[in-house]
């Protein structure tokens, strides 16, 4: 069951889940300081649930990486 269906209540769940599995705090921190920068992304485009996104997305997002 999510909590949140919008990418950043994602986000934290996936955190919460890591922290139940015993990952190391240093090993959420580089999760979550790469997938902030795609959400942020997302969002400006205008993208704020999962449901939403496609892979024309994945790809402005890459491109968007290689500029």
């Amino acid at each position: 069951m999510s909590i949140s269906n919008d990418l950043v209540g994602n986000l934290k769940e996936f955190i919460m889940d890591g922290q139940l599995n015993n990952l190391s705090v240093s090993t959420l921190i580089y999760y979550s300081k790469n997938v902030c920068p795609w959400i942020d992304f997302l969002y400006d485009n205008g993208i704020k649930r999962a449901d939403q996104l496609n892979i024309n997305h994945v790809k402005a997002y890459i491109f968007h990486l290689k500029r």
